[in-house]
């Protein structure tokens, strides 16, 4: 053991990070040797906190390594955690990349840098309405279907809000997975609140545009300007989130470049968008540093 107070300070420090950092590695190996790898930094922590206890005799000191074992193991669970959880989300998104039906995800998979994982079909409805909000220019809201339940007053009155301030949304839906009679029924439903919003836009002259288009694909997709695009599970124009038992898994994508590619790829399929001129000079307007003038 270390003769002096600094040299038991820099061993505690020292043996706590790295007892932490190598239990959440050994974590990561799911044999069962190693299943309960991530408390041995915690055990460390207990250690040292026991010596002090009964081997320090001079109350300042002792209350000094308490406080450096205490916040030590404070900071090093928030780091190495965050670290490996980073991890854990890339490993997801790659996981169930297939589920995710996009081409663009899968061909640039090996960017992507940052992910956050969205669970529970509450905590997506939630981010679907905060998206709506806090979009500044492009809205796109891919789903396998669309309700006329989930499309209720309070997301009619955000996306007149959007439109309003300038935000171009663009939605799709249509995909074929009920009865021809059930789905028929909530189409007509559904579109009629979708030609609601479009006749009302156009009433007031509002400065953003509202697309919508017949997408027989089972793709959910939520793409937030440049900011993010979210793949996953949950049909956003049919699931209110609201006493669904389904479980909902979606990745929050970071990558400004997926994100410029899966917004033209989709953009491009609405009738209004069709040349290349058009959607250059749409994205052109909002995005000039990734579509500068030729």
């Amino acid at each position: 053991m270390p003769n002096s107070p600094e040299g038991y300070t820099f061993l505690i420090i020292i043996s706590i990070l790295l007892t932490t950092y190598l239990g959440y590695k050994f974590h990561q190996n799911r044999h069962s040797i190693f299943k309960y790898g991530k408390r041995l930094g915690f055990i460390v922590i207990g250690f040292w906190i026991l010596y002090t206890i009964l081997n320090v005799r001079s109350q300042s000191l002792e209350n000094h390594q308490l406080i450096v074992i205490i916040v030590t193991g404070i900071i090093a669970y928030i780091f190495v955690r965050s670290f490996f959880n980073k991890d854990k989300e890339i490993k997801e998104l790659k996981r169930n990349l297939k589920s995710y039906d996009s081409k663009i995800l899968n061909e640039n998979i090996d960017s992507v840098k940052k992910v956050e994982i969205l669970k529970t079909p509450i905590s997506h409805r939630k981010k679907l309405l905060e998206t709506i909000d806090q979009s500044q220019s492009t809205l796109i809201i891919i789903s396998g279907w669309a309700r006329e339940n989930a499309m209720n007053n309070e997301f009619r009155n955000k996306i007149k809000n959007a439109l309003n301030r300038g935000v171009n949304i663009f939605l799709g839906y249509g995909y074929k997975g009920f009865s021809e009679e059930e789905n028929e029924k909530h189409r007509v439903a559904s579109k009629k609140v979708i030609n609601d919003l479009q006749e009302w836009s156009s009433n007031i002259a509002s400065i953003g545009l509202l697309r919508s288009r017949y997408y027989p694909e089972h793709s959910k997709i939520l793409i937030c300007d440049d900011q993010f695009a979210i793949y996953g599970s949950f049909n956003w124009l049919s699931n209110k989130g609201e006493f669904s038992k389904n479980n909902e898994t979606s990745c929050v994508v970071f990558d400004k470049e997926i994100i410029k590619k899966e917004m033209n790829l989709i953009v491009r399929q609405y009738d209004d968008f069709q040349t290349e001129q058009s959607r250059r000079e749409f994205f052109r307007k909002f995005y000039p540093n990734l579509y500068p003038l030729d």
